[in-house]
């Protein structure tokens, strides 16, 4: 518990930082409907903010109840306006892994900073990745279970020998990415969604939302996000979607 509330206190000191710093736009993107790769359908969203010198990205597995590791969000790709190095990339991660049993059951989620998912750069492309130091395809993230969340009401009845026993993240993460050359007005491009080990690309529509919060309201989708995340996991009611507070509206992607 100590160390969940030393995380928590570390994410919010980080987003505090981001929201002063960011005053335009959040930007969604998501899968085409009927999305699928080899394994069967695929369902995802990412929501990114820039800040000057860092970029905020939530990704989030909208497939309820999968059957395969390779319908599981391994990865994303895309632009971003002003980015110019190259290589790794310093970033901070936050997501509730949890492992899956025969029969479909689960653990309750704990709080990882996800070691295996990494950022790099090439020029403006940017990749976040847990397909980092081979071995299994740890870290992954899952969609809701059979009942559409994550209450332990429902189960991952199609989950196949693929999925089961492997460590994984409950529904979506957060990743702080630092940036040099960015800024808040930063533009991001050319998203491509990626599944599984191989992995699968499945490229994103045109952004459905792109709004301009006011800063107190991007503080508040920062702050108000990680904090509905963290205890809704702890009281084990954890429901996750994408929340965008525009302007006193929220909007959220929910399990379909």
């Amino acid at each position: 518990m100590k160390s969940g509330r030393k995380t928590l206190f570390i994410a919010l000191a980080i987003f505090g930082l981001l929201a002063a710093n960011s005053s335009d736009a959040i930007t969604l993107f998501h899968t085409a409907p009927g999305s699928f790769d080899s394994s069967g359908s695929v369902n995802a969203g990412a929501a990114f903010l820039p800040a000057n010198g860092f970029l905020t990205v939530e990704l989030t597995d909208l497939q309820p109840d999968p059957g395969s590791v390779g319908q599981l969000l391994s990865g994303i790709s895309f632009d971003i306006a002003g980015a110019s190095g190259s290589g790794s990339l310093s970033s901070r991660n936050l997501g509730f892994t949890s492992t899956i049993s025969p029969g479909g059951a689960y653990s309750p989620g704990s709080l990882s900073n996800l070691p295996k998912w990494k950022a790099t750069e090439s020029g403006e492309q940017i990749d976040i990745s847990a397909l980092t130091g081979g071995g299994s395809p740890k870290d992954f993230i899952i969609g809701p279970d059979s009942e559409g969340g994550f209450t332990h009401r429902g189960k991952y009845g199609q989950a196949g020998s693929s999925i089961i026993g492997q460590p994984l993240v409950l529904g979506g993460a957060v990743f702080i990415i630092f940036l040099n050359g960015i800024t808040s007005a930063s533009q991001v491009s050319n998203v491509t969604f990626q599944f599984g080990a191989s992995p699968s690309l499945v490229p994103a529509e045109t952004p459905v939302i792109s709004a301009v919060p006011e800063p107190s309201t991007t503080a508040l989708f920062l702050i108000s996000g990680i904090i509905s995340i963290i205890l809704s996991q702890l009281r084990k009611r954890f429901q996750p979607r994408l929340r965008l507070a525009l302007h006193g509206r929220s909007m959220a992607f929910t399990p379909l």
